[in-house]
């Protein structure tokens, strides 16, 4: 599956669409190199979140690098106007339906991820925490792009995007949560994939 979504993507880079990706480095331990060159050497820019370099690994524990500080963030940006982010990574396990996982009497266990298709505004807040990161982790130039174009208000529905950084000190995901959970008069829905209280 990974390989069906970097064709395409190299397909749209040639075809003058510029292709931007920023990877966990530790979520991505199992993905050869050569993957990833394949995607630059066709042009697309690509930046390894928090990379693991074992050669650097003393001074970048003194520089408080930790390898739980991962990027678990989806987000996926089309021209600035459409956001899809959620849970569901990109792996033929995702797409099939099933998780391959299996219980004790051999029966498969569905995954259950969700995922959202943004509109409007907010989608600029997703671009504006894709682009931090990029620079954060030092990514190359991108140029004059056009990554935030003007945005109407698309549906009914308010939406409001908050953004955390791993080993940041400030709780605002928190904050937001209970808030939320606070001020709620009829129901409230979560997804997440560490939910331990």
């Amino acid at each position: 599956m990974g390989s069906k979504f970097a064709d395409l993507l190299l397909k749209k880079q040639s075809e003058g669409v510029q292709v931007n990706i920023i990877y966990d480095s530790v979520g991505s331990l199992g993905t050869p190199g050569s993957f990833f060159d394949r995607l630059k050497d066709g042009g697309i820019h690509v930046v390894e979140f928090n990379p693991v370099n074992p050669a650097k690994f003393f001074w970048r524990r003194l520089l408080r690098w930790q390898p739980t500080h991962r990027d678990h963030r989806k987000i996926f940006i089309v021209d600035g106007k459409v956001a899809i982010t959620g849970g569901v990574n990109i792996s033929g396990v995702y797409s099939g339906g099933l998780s391959g996982r299996q219980e004790k009497d051999e029966k498969k266990i569905p995954w259950r991820d969700t995922d959202v298709r943004i509109e409007g505004p907010a989608v600029a807040e997703l671009q504006k925490l894709f682009l931090d990161t990029w620079h954060r982790e030092k990514g190359s130039d991108l140029g004059e792009s056009n990554f935030f174009p003007q945005l109407k208000e698309v549906g009914g529905d308010l939406v409001q995007v908050v953004g955390s950084t791993p080993g940041a000190e400030n709780r605002i995901t928190f904050i937001m949560y209970v808030s939320a959970i606070t001020f709620s008069e009829n129901s409230v829905h979560m997804t997440s994939a560490y939910f331990v209280p």
